[in-house]
């Protein structure tokens, strides 16, 4: 079949382009094993990108680290490919972001998590804010080598929140997608969702077990990338 060819192993969590566990966009309610740092970056192209008002594309690098192992921190700085001047008046964002996992996944049962995205900005400063709960379950394949991870979250408005309000929210009201897996297969991976604007499709690709490579189509015609490097601090 076509779509075993489109898999990953059940171990390995997806790192999304916003610098978070997730599928290429939406967070998960995956989280990495105990003790993971992970580098990355990420590009994306300023069609999407409120930041900036839609005129400069952008990079973003990022670090990760899970513990405990149901805390998940990363801090992201966020570039946009714009003259950094006085009198540009632009400064690169900087947005530190939380997981916290609040149910481990069961047989009957999803595992959720709840998390924050830009929580020290303060009235008008946040540019990529959000606060959401998301659940992630594994569904039985078509095949017993096929495994498919459903996601479904939902983004609270940032605009009807007082508390740490931003021009510019991520993830308001509902998104989802899902991720197929095979059993045997370990370096490629299919993932489609829907983060709460737009329809995305993307594969991403495993070196070494880790270099993590994402492409994708943001809207499913724009191209977006991201690339990671994942450690194990044990």
């Amino acid at each position: 079949m076509i779509i075993s060819f489109l898999a990953l192993s059940r171990e390995s969590k997806s790192q999304s382009l916003t610098g978070t566990t997730g599928l290429l966009l939406i967070p998960t309610a995956d989280m990495q094993k105990d003790g993971t740092f992970i580098l990355g970056t990420s590009y994306f192209n300023k069609q999407y990108l409120a930041y900036g008002d839609y005129q400069y594309n952008a990079m973003a690098g990022y670090v990760n680290l899970t513990f405990l192992p149901f805390v998940e921190l990363s801090f992201r700085y966020t570039y946009r490919f714009e003259e950094i001047s006085r009198e540009t008046r632009y400064f690169p964002d900087r947005m530190p972001s939380v997981r916290l996992r609040i149910i481990k996944e069961r047989k009957n049962w999803p595992a959720i998590v709840a998390g924050v995205h830009d929580f020290t900005s303060t009235q008008g400063g946040g540019h990529f804010s959000a606060k959401y709960l998301v659940a992630t379950k594994t569904i039985s394949g078509p095949s017993k080598n096929i495994i498919i991870k459903g996601t479904f979250g939902y983004g609270i408005d940032y605009r009807k929140i007082k508390i740490l309000n931003s021009r510019n929210g991520g993830f308001e009201g509902p998104f989802g997608g899902i991720q197929i897996e095979h059993s045997k297969i370990e370096n490629l991976s299919f993932m489609f969702e829907y983060d709460s604007q737009y329809w995305n499709s993307g594969a991403r690709f495993i070196l070494f077990k880790k270099i993590q490579f994402i492409s994708l189509l943001r809207n499913m015609k724009t191209w977006e990338g991201s690339l990671t490097y994942k450690i194990h601090l044990d």
